[in-house]
């Protein structure tokens, strides 16, 4: 049996990178695609399909979990319910949607 710590010894320093840019935005549980994975890295040495292979390990481990076009930290399907989070096109922000309707 593998535990974290186990997987983490075997990870690229891009992968480390990829898991540190999903941290941060985890934190604001905004999931982010593949194309804003490659535009937060902070690096430019690295290439948009070296991103997405580095991904497809991470996720291989378990490490990374894909929904839809989004990437998680964790395996969370209510981040990416289209009821419960929207992203206003251009803003490129996230809201989160109530269920519970208000009256005036």
């Amino acid at each position: 049996m593998n535990s974290v710590s186990d997987k983490s010894k075997t990870i690229s320093n891009l992968g480390k990178s990829i898991i540190k840019t999903l941290a941060y935005y985890d934190i604001f549980e905004y999931p982010l695609t593949a194309e804003e994975i490659y535009q937060n890295l902070g690096t430019n040495s690295v290439s948009n399909m070296d991103v997405l292979d580095e991904i497809e390990i991470l996720s291989d481990k378990g490490l990374v979990y894909k929904k839809n076009k989004f990437y998680l930290l964790r395996n969370n399907d209510i981040l990416i319910s289209n009821e419960l989070y929207k992203r206003i096109p251009g803003l490129e922000i996230s809201i989160p949607i109530f269920l519970k309707e208000t009256t005036i």
